[in-house]
């Protein structure tokens, strides 16, 4: 196992935003810290991508990429058609007294690039070509295109490539292994998850202190007690297959000794954690499996809870309530609504012209009176006339026309009598006038007081409408901002969401513990049928010649494999519990044991567990700060217990933490990792803005200073700086040496 790996330079070349050759070279650790300071979006996170496609042609950071191809833009537009263009990663490594030069070049090349036409103009089109993104119209040059690893040893003066027979994975995992990639070159999401996914502490635990190299060898000789040969003896060949049998089956193998999976898919709440994994069919794995999930599912019920307090619920409550009633209040009060609106236009198309006309119909009135005196009306009018005259027994002329009848009712005053024939005659006219009609309306409803009609067919309606309409818009607006406030505090979808997954969960863990207990129960029964049936086996084989020899070296290999078995499960405790122990130990290092943590725990199937005083796990509940600091604290374990000090690139490493956490962490990074290679790849805002005490009005709390977090560091340790400068479009980006602000002042 290698005594120290450090990263000494890292050459980017026309890699995503870097479209020149960009160099930085690193100090070794005893001269400090180092830190690659830059923007959200100006390239920071495809350091870390670029690290890792050199050394294992992957990029953790990907999906920030999308839409974008692996190779700068600009370089591919200056390209010319049938010119060659060249991408490539470079990075050297320093391993105790061997330094390796690794490297990793994808060369293309440009053809005539295909665009798509939309409205606002071409637009280039993309395809994936072998696992890139790359312009349409681009042909790999696979002959050029390759993975090498050069290395020089102490005291020569040239590179030379590793064994040509070995595969690119093979040599570069007798470097780095790609599986401990995730605890060397971290990104401040993947530690604020840490403890989800809790094969990380199996894998760390037991690759870094390469116990898996045992476990392949304990495994191998496990396979000699099942590797019998037949001799011929249906009686023992019967047992050989019934113990084999039964030996498969705990180990998830199926009769051939091949390695057995269910069709039922793993526990999986986020589609990035374990997607499409299944279970092991049987025994030991299926078991361990199970108890991994149940972990899983445990600390999804921690974050539900959380989820639950963040979605205040009793507000949310309240608020739909509130909903519910106004709701309510709107229905019951829109029919009034629609029959105000109703009649108010009725009122408008009905009586609005009138008022309008009111000057005119005056002067009407006026022309009516004045005909009427006169007698020169048409048919309604001097039907009125008549009328009034012979009422009145006057004539127009002043002739008397009072009435005188005779023994038989005949009117004998011939005035009068002419009169009655004239209105007699009128009868029959055809001529019709409505005139006369509405004048007894237009005198008594709107010409005799016109104040009071507009009151009474506009001015109340009119009120009318506009206060039910008022009181509908101020019930609409209440309404709209319940509805706004439901959103801001949480979906009311989220709660029934919640207490569906909750219940979910809960039915998944009791189902995945009974599950166990079979397995257990099963485990038990065959492995007393297979103590029996060796027994039985044994006293089969002593009595044929031909298997004595066979019988002898199968109980040799049995006492070999439990030896071995009982050896590993030693050492691997003995690890664990230093791992254990040195994390706690490390993380109550830092002012966090005031938050009266008791113990951290890993069990023999790694699940880890941070308890409280109160003797209450706490994992689920951390701060981002805390589990931050927890997650460092281990990986500071392993590296310590195992001897194994490869680099820490974190990416964004405070993009959560706030600030108390990150005055912690200042004063504990140099002491965590004392003699080990950081690099950060950190925004301005993390490393150069000033903290700010949040604390200060809690009278226990000492305060910190605000200043930025990269001043504290250097308070303890040596720092080293460089600059992501981008373009307007961060389709560009160059890196240069770089010294903050507080150094020039110093200067």
């Amino acid at each position: 196992m290698p005594d120290s790996i450090q990263i000494t330079e890292i050459e980017i070349e026309n890699y995503r935003q870097y479209a020149s050759k960009q160099t930085i070279a690193f100090p070794s650790r005893d001269k400090g810290f180092s830190a690659i300071i830059g923007e959200n979006g100006a390239g920071k996170s495809n350091i870390l991508n670029a690290i890792n496609w050199c050394f294992y042609k992957t990029e953790p950071h990907q999906d920030k990429n999308l839409g974008k191809y692996i190779i700068n833009q600009q370089y591919m537009k200056s390209l010319k058609v049938g010119n060659t263009g060249t991408m490539s990663v470079k990075i050297k490594l320093q391993i105790d007294e061997v330094e390796y030069h690794i490297s990793r070049v994808l060369k293309i090349t440009r053809e005539e690039f295909q665009h798509e036409q939309r409205t606002d103009g071409p637009v280039m089109e993309i395809e994936i070509i072998d696992g890139y993104l790359l312009p349409k119209g681009t042909e790999i040059q696979h002959g050029d295109t390759g993975f090498e690893i050069m290395q020089k040893e102490k005291g020569q003066s040239t590179f030379h490539p590793l064994d040509p027979k070995q595969s690119s994975v093979t040599k570069m995992n007798s470097i780095l292994p790609e599986v401990l990639s995730p605890y060397f070159l971290l990104d401040g999401e993947y530690l604020a998850k840490f403890w989800q996914d809790l094969s990380r502490v199996k894998i760390g635990v037991e690759r870094i202190s390469q116990l898996h190299l045992l476990d392949r060898g304990s495994e191998h000789v496990s396979d000699f007690k099942t590797d019998v040969p037949k001799i011929g003896s249906s009686k023992i060949d019967s047992l050989t297959t019934e113990i084999n049998a039964n030996e498969f089956w705990l180990k998830s193998f199926d009769d051939e000794g091949k390695e057995a999976m269910s069709r039922e898919m793993r526990y999986n709440y986020d589609p990035k954690v374990h997607a499409k994994e299944y279970y092991h069919l049987s025994g030991f794995p299926r078991i361990e499996e199970l108890e991994q999930d149940i972990a899983r599912m445990e600390i999804r019920l921690g974050e539900i809870a959380v989820e639950f307090s963040n979605s205040n619920i009793q507000i949310i409550e309240k608020l739909n309530s509130e909903e519910q009633e106004l709701v309510k209040k709107l229905e019951d009060l829109q029919p009034d609504y629609d029959l105000a609106v109703k009649k108010y236009i009725d009122t408008q198309i009905i009586n609005g012209p009138i008022v309008m006309l009111l000057k005119p119909l005056q002067n009407l009135e006026q022309k009516v009176e004045k005909l009427t005196k006169k007698g020169d009306l048409p048919y309604t009018a001097k039907m009125r006339f008549t009328t009034e005259r012979l009422e009145m027994n006057k004539c127009i002329c002043h002739a008397d026309l009072t009435s005188n009848l005779d023994t038989d009712n005949n009117e004998i005053n011939k005035s009068r009598k002419n009169v009655e024939d004239f209105k007699n005659q009128m009868i029959t006219d055809q001529g019709l006038d409505y005139t006369l009609e509405m004048r007894d309306d237009f005198k008594n409803l709107i010409l005799k007081d016109p104040d009071k009609f507009n009151e009474n067919r506009f001015t109340e309606i009119e009120k009318k409408y506009l206060d039910t309409k008022k009181e509908v818009t101020r019930i609409r607006g209440k309404l709209g901002d319940t509805r706004t406030k439901l959103q801001g505090v949480s979906e009311g979808s989220k709660i029934k969401e919640l207490q569906k997954d909750h219940k979910f969960v809960l039915q998944t863990i009791k189902e995945s513990r009974n599950t166990i207990s079979e397995i257990q129960d099963k485990i038990r029964i065959k492995r007393e049928a297979i103590t029996k049936k060796r027994i039985d086996r044994t006293k089969e084989m002593k009595k044929d010649d031909r298997a004595k020899k066979l019988s002898f070296e199968q109980s040799i290999w049995v006492r070999i494999s439990d030896i071995m078995d009982k050896c590993l499960s030693s050492i691997k405790e003995e690890i664990r519990m230093d791992v254990q122990n040195k994390t706690f130990e490390n993380f109550t290092e830092t002012s966090f044991k005031e938050m009266g943590y008791s113990r951290f725990t890993i069990n023999e199937n790694y699940l880890a567990e941070l308890i409280d005083s109160d003797n209450l796990s706490s994992l689920n509940s951390l701060s981002a700060g805390e589990k931050l600091f927890l997650a460092l604290s281990f990986i500071s374990a392993l590296k310590e217990i195992t001897g194994y000090k490869f680099p820490l690139v974190i990416d964004t490493p405070l993009g959560r933490v706030s600030a108390r956490p990150r005055y912690l962490l200042s004063q504990s990074l140099p002491k965590y990792l004392p003699d080990e290679q950081i690099l950060f790849l950190a925004t301005n805002t993390e490393f150069e803005s000033p903290l700010v005490d949040s604390d200060k009005d809690d009278p226990d709390h000492k305060g910190f200073p605000e200043i930025p977090f990269a001043q504290l560091l250097e308070k303890n340790v040596k720092m080293n700086y460089h600059k992501i400068t981008h373009s307007v479009d961060k389709h560009t980006a160059t890196i240069h040496d770089y010294h903050p602000a507080w150094e020039k002042n110093n200067e």
